[in-house]
């Protein structure tokens, strides 16, 4: 979600970074108290307001407008209850920044709020004084909200402890072997891209029981439902865990996203089988953001059959258009996935600054170029989107760039030296910056990872070309991923920096990552990089300088 920004010089801006000053030493006061400041917590009630209360509902129950099957937002008036009646300030002060939140799996759907807060704000110090105000009066007034304890609705018994397991290897622990970039992608038809569809087809089968059933809270929680829930998690954390350890022998790409996709299947199982059922239905439908996210790198004109019955399931037809086109998506449906966006980009009842907000222009976009390879269908979607009168003015304006990228990508037709026209992309949409943004320049860089991720997965060895490659995936990522929880830029600059030690994109590549990470575990607070994540930027370091072979780690 983009909040508007208003110029930082101004004397609104001035006052309010005075003002956050102030409250950072009245909230920090109160920090150490046992309940809520009521100053702090009223002058916190309106941010929450315009900030939150979308998501999280007026009165912080969950239930506000945008919540949905897909997205079940927090239930805030039990921070403390769920915690033993303790309410942890600076936990919840940092999960709202967001910028130096501790590295975990899976993904981020709540806005990183301290960069929203110091968007577009040039001076670090005001910027900073007004998100720490913002924050710190936000933590108070959820402090005022919270409520007793409410017992969780459901009838199903806690489980007895599973039977044991044949033991294996823990995908959350880190593998020394995970870290060899320097892997060509599977042949088409080779032993190892059947292994991976084997594998896909189980997780398939047991995703495709699992998500309709969580969209329906009563069957999912029937006690009837357990062991078939229960059969089909265990499928679905055996199957997960099989592609995490195959992946590691793949690009490290792969080997992320199917790492994180094994983390999650164990969180979930876990979970369910601990009787946190709620809990597993919501992370079930988190899922399918790592399935968009690998599902969207490469170029593909074929929907999965097996999934076609799938989006008939009676749970997932009363989904709004927009949850279900995520759906398609995420199981490979991409025709019916684009034909649901361009209705739901026709619909006058949804706002088009809303369509925009929710991100839903983007993965249309992502499908329609990156995914199809059709961008004369985009090109003609976005004109008949740019023709309703509801469009902002900014909005209008990045529609009518995205047009002359797609008007120039159709007639340029097909490449023949990728790498090349791709670099000229990102140099383009780099040196337009700070007066155009990544949005702005999301159909060049869409144009460009399309090309980039259907070079280096054209089966050959690693060879020196494919390091620049990743090296501009990994460019590209820092400006358009989804989010720093799931982005994909670290293992490509991994990658460039494992193909290339010692040479110059190496010494580029670890230089980019540095930046990204660092910043990604910075804000408020400080700098602060786990101890794990250190040690790794110390030895990509000495692999990019020639001082450690390219399969250290």
């Amino acid at each position: 979600m983009r909040i508007r920004s208003f110029e930082a010089g101004s004397a609104a801006a001035r006052g309010l970074a005075l003002a956050g000053a102030a409250l950072v030493g009245l909230a920090s006061q109160a920090f150490a108290e046992q309940g809520a400041d009521p100053t702090l917590a009223e002058l916190g009630a309106p941010y929450y307001q315009g900030y939150c209360a979308s998501c999280h509902g007026k009165t912080g129950h969950g239930d506000g407008p945008a919540a949905g099957p897909l997205l079940k937002p927090a239930d805030l008036t039990q921070i403390a209850a769920r915690r033993g009646g303790h309410f942890p300030d600076a936990e919840i002060a940092q999960f709202i920044d967001g910028r130096f939140e501790l590295k975990a799996h899976g993904t981020r759907q709540m806005p990183v709020w301290g960069d929203v807060f110091t968007r577009d704000i040039p001076e670090s110090d005001v910027g900073e004084s007004i998100a720490r105000g913002k924050v710190l009066v936000l933590v108070e007034y959820l402090k005022s909200i919270q409520e007793p304890a409410r017992p969780e609705k459901t009838d199903k018994p806690v489980p007895p402890a599973p039977p044991e397991k044949p033991a294996k290897p823990d995908a959350r622990k880190p593998d020394p072997k995970a870290g060899d970039g320097a892997q060509a992608a599977p042949a088409p038809g080779s032993d190892r891209e059947k292994q991976t569809r084997e594998q896909m087809a189980q997780i398939f089968a047991a995703m495709r029981y699992l998500l309709p059933l969580s969209l329906d809270a009563a069957r999912f929680e029937d006690p009837l439902e357990h062991q078939h829930v229960s059969d089909a998690l265990a499928l679905l954390d055996r199957s997960a865990g099989s592609l995490a350890l195959h992946g590691r022998s793949r690009e490290v790409p792969f080997a992320h996203l199917s790492r994180s996709l094994s983390i999650d299947a164990r969180d979930v199982h876990e979970r369910y089988e601990q009787g946190h059922v709620r809990e597993a239905r919501y992370l079930i439908q988190t899922l399918a953001e790592t399935c968009v996210a690998c599902h969207s790198r490469l170029h593909s004109a074929k929907n999965a059959p097996r999934s076609e019955a799938f989006l008939k399931d009676a749970a997932v037809e009363k989904l709004t258009v927009a949850q279900r086109a995520k759906l398609a998506f995420a199981t490979r449906q991409f025709d019916q996935a684009l034909s649901l966006y361009e209705k739901l980009l026709a619909d006058p009842s949804v706002s088009a600054n809303d369509i925009d907000l929710e991100g839903q222009l983007d993965d249309y976009l992502e499908l329609a170029i990156r995914v199809k390879g059709d961008p004369a269908r985009a090109q003609a979607t976005l004109e008949r989107f740019a023709r309703r009168s509801d469009l902002s003015p900014a909005l209008r304006e990045e529609v009518a760039r995205w047009q002359t990228s797609l008007q120039r990508m159709v007639a340029r037709g097909p490449v023949a030296r990728p790498v090349p026209e791709a670099r000229t992309l990102v140099e383009k949409a780099e040196a337009a910056r700070p007066e155009q943004d990544e949005r702005d320049a999301l159909v060049d860089y869409l144009d460009a990872s399309a090309l980039l991720h259907a070079f280096v997965a054209d089966g050959r060895p690693p060879h020196p070309e494919q390091a620049e490659a990743y090296y501009l995936l990994g460019e590209i990522e820092t400006r358009t991923g989804r989010s720093f929880w799931l982005s994909q830029a670290e293992a490509y600059l991994e990658t460039a920096i494992r193909l290339a030690p010692g040479q110059p994109i190496s010494k580029d590549a670890y230089s980019l990552l540095e930046e990204f990470l660092v910043a990604g575990y910075s804000g408020s607070g400080g700098t602060n990089v786990p101890p794990d994540v250190r040690e790794k930027l110390d030895l990509l370091r000495k692999i990019s300088e020639g001082k450690a072979p390219a399969s250290a780690g």
